[in-house]
């Protein structure tokens, strides 16, 4: 194989690691119904059980970024995804199974997810291709590995009951065989600093960059948050604001990889600022027109592509940035940290939606997206 077959290969390794990684982080929504039956629980511990592995898979890649910093091998990368899939564990638990037990487990699996994303990074970075493209494009492939959990954990409960999460096993087995047999690489300190010499010029520092990540996926979570509840009570269908949803995520997915590619040619904020302001004024006209047609769902794509899809090429901005903290670390912050944060954001976003109203939940949404382009344009550099 050529040096180009090889690095393509290790790369799909790592973008499985990754699909793989967001895959368990949303398996537990979509057979929640089912667990709460299996473990006589009643939906306030379901949504503690949630909240454990989402805190274990988030706000842990800030501490996890700094493992193994000075090691090239991929065993703890191939180890988190091992720990992530302990969440195929629950139906074979007993129905008596102590709920600390539970939410352990599970915030063990959250913290094997935690590692898969910074070192997943490193080793994306350690690879011959333009950090602008294959970083939005590893991004992207955990996007779809949580789009794609829920439906399919349903799908194997309601035909094969809670055990039948055990065929899923089996792509771990493969993902981990392919990541051991492509020999793959991280990136190491010594080999970031040369990086870095001749990295391009970006056009934020790191804290600039992380707090504009930080308002752009608080806006994003509460959006996508609540959007499904919004509709619902307007009288559409569950299964049609889970569809929006979707239509958000992959207008997302599209505009990211069409950022990373762009930004090859054009300056980021000559592509992302003015798309922004498109965005939050289409956000405005769409929860305005939400209620009164089903064709206003139309709009939502163009949202994720907008206001969403910047984010991904922050990450990848992120490694050349100005500023003092180590590759890995910034994987950690600029990735679990904005997420982690933005989870929390869906508490107030939550209040505002019971004493007021889900549309006035959604525009705080848009909020942080309005704060999020004030803290691009405020702190971006000029050009050398």
């Amino acid at each position: 194989m050529s040096d180009r077959s090889i690095a393509a290969t290790r790369f799909f390794a790592l973008a499985a690691s990754h699909f793989s990684a967001d895959f368990f982080s949303a398996v537990l929504p979509g057979i929640l119904p089912a667990a709460l039956l299996y473990f006589h629980l009643d939906l306030g511990y379901g949504v503690i059980l949630l909240s454990a592995i989402g805190i274990g898979a988030n706000l842990l890649q800030i501490p996890a970024s700094a493992i193994d910093r000075d090691k090239s091998s991929p065993r703890l990368l191939v180890f988190g995804i091992l720990l992530a899939s302990a969440v195929l564990i629950l139906p074979f638990l007993p129905e008596k199974t102590r709920f600390w037990h539970l939410a352990l487990l599970l915030f063990l699996a959250g913290s094997g997810i935690a590692l898969v994303h910074p070192l997943g990074l490193r080793g994306v970075h350690a690879l011959p291709f333009s950090v602008k493209v294959s970083v939005p494009l590893f991004m992207t492939c955990g996007f779809f590995g949580a789009a794609v959990a829920p439906w399919t954990a349903s799908l194997l409960v309601t035909f094969c009951g809670m055990k039948g999460l055990l065929f899923l096993f089996v792509p771990v087995a493969l993902i981990v065989l392919l990541l051991l047999g492509s020999r793959l690489k991280l990136q190491i300190p010594e080999e970031n600093r040369i990086r870095q010499e001749n990295a391009e010029t970006t056009p934020w520092r790191f804290g600039a960059l992380f707090f504009f990540a930080l308002f752009l996926n608080c806006g994003t979570a509460v959006f996508t948050g609540l959007l499904p509840t919004m509709l619902h009570q307007f009288g559409y269908t569950l299964a049609f604001g889970g569809f929006c949803n979707t239509l958000f995520g992959v207008g997302s997915s599209v505009g990211s990889i069409l950022l990373g590619i762009g930004a090859r040619r054009f300056a980021p904020p000559k592509m992302i600022l003015p798309g922004m302001v498109i965005g939050i004024l289409l956000g405005m006209l769409y929860l305005e027109s939400a209620e009164l047609s089903v064709w206003a769902a139309f709009c939502i794509p163009l949202l994720g592509l907008l206001l969403s899809a910047p984010y991904p090429l922050l990450v990848a901005l992120s490694v050349s940035a100005p500023g003092r903290f180590s590759s890995t670390l910034r994987s950690g912050l600029i990735v679990g940290g904005t997420w982690g944060i933005a989870g929390v954001m869906l508490l107030p976003a939550g209040q505002i939606a019971e004493r007021v109203s889900l549309s006035a939940a959604l525009a705080t949404g848009l909020g942080c997206y309005v704060i999020a382009f004030g803290v691009a344009a405020l702190t971006c550099r000029k050009a050398k």
